[in-house]
C-alpha cells in the first residue's frame, strides 16, 4: 500500500484472517475452561462419549450466541456513530433532537435492565461471603413457581451459616429415611446445559406429583411457610396396595447437589456424567442411577421402576448412612 494510505485490501484480509482465528482458538479455550469438554476419567462408552460430544457442541454454540450478544451493541454504536459522523454536515435540528431521544431512551432502558438484572432472584440464597448457592431442594411454591432453597428458613434473602451444607445433607437423609416421599438426588454442574435443560422435567415432574397425591388423599396439600411442597405423615399416607405402588401417589422430593460444593457425596456416588440422577424407592430398595438428560417419561419409567422395587429383586442395597456421612 502507498504510504500514509493505510493498509491494502491484502493486508486487511490477513488481518481479518488472524483475528477470526484468535476468535476461535479463545472460544475453544473458553469451552475447556466452562467444563463443556471434560472428557477426563474412565473409558467411556459410545452413549456416553455422544452425551459429552452433544454437550460440547451445545456449550460452544451458546458461548458464540453469548459473544456475539456481547459483541452486537457495540458493533451497533459504531456503525451508527460512523454513518453519523459522514452525514454530519446534512444533519437538521429536528433530526439532532430525535436523535438525543432516542439515544436516551437506550440509556434509560439499559439502566432498568443492569438494575433489575442485579437483583437477586426470588428464593436465591448466598453464603456468608456473597457467593450464589446452588444446591438445595427444588420447592414449589403455591402459584406453581419454584425456587431451590439450600435452607428453607432463609427465604428472605439473607444469607447461610457456615454449616449450610451439613444442614442440607441430614435433610436429604432424613427424607429418604422417613420413607413418606420418593426423592431424587441430582449431582449438577456450573456450566452444564443439560443440567439446565433438566430442571424444567423435574419441575414438571414436582407438580405432577403434587396433583397426583392431592387426589390420592383428596385432602389436598398443606403449605407450610408460604409453599405447596406437601409433606406426608403416617395418617396422610395412602392405602392403595403394595407399599410400592403407593410410593408412586406420595409427593416427590428432589435436592440438586452442585458437584463443587458437594465435591465428597459426588464421589461416593462415583459420579462421571451431569447431570446424574439417583432416584431413590422403598426402603431396602437400592436407588436406580441414570447418567445424563432425561425427558419426562424416560424420569417417569425410572420414578416408577424405583418405586415399584423390591429388596429380592435389587439385591442388597449399599448403606444409606455411608453416602451421607
Amino acid at each position: 500500500s502507498a504510504p500514509g494510505l493505510g493498509p491494502g485490501p491484502a493486508a486487511m484480509a490477513q488481518l481479518s484472517r488472524g483475528v477470526f482465528m484468535a476468535g476461535l482458538f479463545a472460544l475453544l479455550g473458553l469451552t475447556l475452561l466452562h467444563g463443556g469438554l471434560s472428557f477426563a476419567g474412565p473409558a467411556m462408552t459410545i452413549t456416553q462419549l455422544g452425551s459429552r460430544t452433544a454437550e460440547a457442541v451445545l456449550v460452544v454454540v451458546v458461548l458464540v450466541v453469548h459473544a456475539a450478544a456481547i459483541c452486537l451493541p457495540g458493533f451497533v454504536v459504531f456503525l451508527v456513530a460512523s454513518t453519523l459522523y459522514s452525514r454530519r454536515e446534512r444533519m437538521t435540528g429536528t433530526a439532532w433532537a430525535g436523535l438525543f431521544t432516542m439515544l436516551l431512551g437506550c440509556v434509560l432502558l439499559a439502566a432498568v435492565h443492569i438494575r433489575e438484572s442485579g437483583r437477586a432472584l426470588p428464593g436465591g440464597q448466598l453464603d456468608m461471603d456473597g457467593n450464589d448457592i446452588h444446591s438445595g431442594e427444588e420447592v414449589m411454591l403455591a402459584q406453581g413457581k419454584f425456587m431451590r432453597l439450600a435452607d428453607p428458613s432463609k427465604v428472605d434473602g439473607s444469607p447461610l451459616e457456615p454449616g449450610w451444607r451439613t444442614g442440607l445433607i441430614k435433610s436429604l437423609a432424613k427424607t429418604i429415611a422417613g420413607s413418606q416421599e420418593q426423592v431424587i438426588l441430582v449431582f449438577s454442574r456450573q456450566g452444564c446445559p443439560w443440567c439446565e435443560r433438566q430442571v424444567p422435567v423435574l419441575q414438571r415432574a414436582i407438580a405432577r406429583r403434587a396433583a397426583t397425591h392431592q387426589a390420592a388423599t383428596e385432602g389436598g396439600g398443606r403449605a407450610a411457610g408460604g409453599t405447596a411442597l406437601v409433606t406426608m405423615t403416617a395418617s396422610d399416607t395412602p392405602t392403595h396396595p403394595p407399599a410400592g405402588v403407593s410410593l408412586l401417589f406420595a409427593p416427590l422430593r428432589v435436592f440438586v447437589l452442585d458437584a463443587a460444593e458437594f465435591p465428597k457425596q459426588a464421589m461416593r456416588f462415583n459420579v462421571q456424567a451431569f447431570p446424574t440422577l439417583v432416584v431413590f424407592g422403598v426402603p431396602g430398595v437400592a436407588p436406580l442411577m441414570a447418567e445424563g438428560y432425561l425427558d419426562d417419561e424416560a424420569l417417569e419409567q425410572v420414578l416408577r421402576a424405583a418405586a415399584v422395587g423390591t429388596p429380592e429383586a435389587q439385591g442388597a442395597p449399599q448403606s444409606k448412612k455411608k453416602l451421607f456421612r
